[in-house]
């Protein structure tokens, strides 16, 4: 993977892990059910800032599909991998993941070439 896609790749990683931490999958409280999938543009916002922004949604939300897919090993790698991109620091880990720095690697390489390999086939990527 040269550096262009893999900086592609990585920010995708990014992108999705700030979408999933704002992700909610019921209804605030006190918000309607029945409008809750409803977006409605605000005062500044123009129909291509909506459509633009459902179109990113639709692609986190097929990213947190394919993601789901993966053996449990691989998608805590790809999570772990996506929180330390988006902090910026390689400081989170998991009890999940070997200890070994080698073989958390090579889950992690691993992990990355599944989850490209399904977003292409998917036209996602």
């Amino acid at each position: 993977m040269n550096d262009d896609s893999r900086q592609l790749f990585d920010d995708l990683l990014c992108q999705w892990h700030h979408w999933s931490r704002g992700y909610r999958p019921i209804a605030d409280v006190g918000s309607s059910p029945m409008f809750h999938q409803c977006k409605s543009g605000k005062q500044y916002e123009e129909q291509y800032d909506i459509a633009e922004q459902a179109l990113d949604d639709d692609a986190m939300k097929a990213v947190d599909f394919h993601v789901y897919e993966l053996p449990p090993t691989q998608r805590t790698a790809l999570q772990i991998n996506a929180r330390n991109l988006a902090t910026g620091r390689s400081v989170w880990s998991s009890v999940r993941l070997p200890a070994d720095t080698a073989e958390r690697a090579i889950v992690l390489a691993g992990a990355r070439a599944a989850l490209l390999a399904r977003l292409m086939a998917a036209g996602i990527i």
